[in-house]
C-alpha cells in the first residue's frame, strides 16, 4: 500500500504549479492568452454610407498591420520597380459572409487614423461600383468588387478594396497609399514619407 500523501503538501503543489505557470508563461488549454491587437491604421465596415455611416458590422486588420487580427504574423512586403512608384500599406481579411449580403444592404468601408484617434476617418468608401463575374445576376466564387476608398478630412490617404467572393464568406483586401490625388494633380509628392509597409491578413 502506497503511503498517502498529506493533504496540506497536495494543496502547496497546487500553488506552486499555479504560479509556475504564472512565471514562465505556460499556456494551460482552453484558457487562451491575451490577445495581441493587430496594428496599423484600424479598419471596419460600417452599415449606412460615409456620409452617415452607423455601427460596425465588421472589424478588418489594420491597414499597414503586422498581424492580423488573431495575432498570426503576416509575411512583410516588398517595394518594387520604380523608386518613385507609391508605397501602398495593404490589409487582408476574411468575413464570415456572402459578398452577396455585403452588397445588398447598405454598407461603407471606414479606415481610421489610429487606435488613439478613432474619431478621425482617413479613407472611406461606400460599398458599390465595379462588379466582375462569371455570370449576370449569379454571385460566384472568384467574382470581384472594387470599392473606391475616398480620401477623408485632408489626410492625404486614398485606394482602393477589392471584394472578392468565396461561397459562403468575402475575402476583403484594402489598398492605400499617401499622396495620389495630389500626384493626380501634378503636384510634387514624396512618395517615402511612409518607411514600406507589411501585407496585412
Amino acid at each position: 500500500m502506497e503511503p498517502r500523501c498529506p493533504r496540506w503538501l497536495l494543496s502547496l503543489r497546487a500553488v506552486l504549479s499555479v504560479l509556475a505557470i504564472s512565471v514562465i508563461g505556460v499556456s494551460v488549454p482552453g484558457v487562451p492568452a491575451s490577445a495581441h491587437e493587430a496594428d496599423g491604421q484600424p479598419a471596419r465596415i460600417h452599415s449606412g454610407s460615409c456620409g452617415s455611416f452607423q455601427g460596425v458590422v465588421y472589424l478588418l486588420t489594420g491597414v499597414g498591420a503586422d498581424t492580423t487580427r488573431d495575432g498570426t504574423p503576416v509575411p512583410l512586403s516588398e517595394q518594387v520597380g520604380l523608386e518613385s512608384a507609391f508605397q501602398v500599406a495593404r490589409s487582408e481579411t476574411s468575413v464570415p459572409v456572402p459578398l452577396s449580403e455585403i452588397v445588398e444592404d447598405e454598407h461603407a468601408i471606414v479606415v481610421y487614423e489610429s487606435d488613439e484617434a478613432m474619431d478621425r476617418v482617413i479613407a472611406c468608401g461606400n460599398v458599390g461600383g465595379l462588379f466582375t463575374g462569371q455570370m449576370p445576376g449569379v454571385v460566384m466564387p472568384g467574382d470581384e468588387l472594387a470599392v473606391v476608398l475616398a480620401e477623408q478630412d485632408g489626410s492625404g490617404f486614398s485606394g482602393i478594396a477589392m471584394l472578392t467572393a468565396a461561397g459562403r464568406s468575402t475575402e476583403v483586401h484594402l489598398y492605400l497609399a499617401d499622396g495620389l490625388a495630389r500626384g493626380a494633380r501634378g503636384e510634387d509628392v514624396d512618395h517615402h514619407d511612409a518607411p514600406a509597409t507589411p501585407v496585412g491578413g
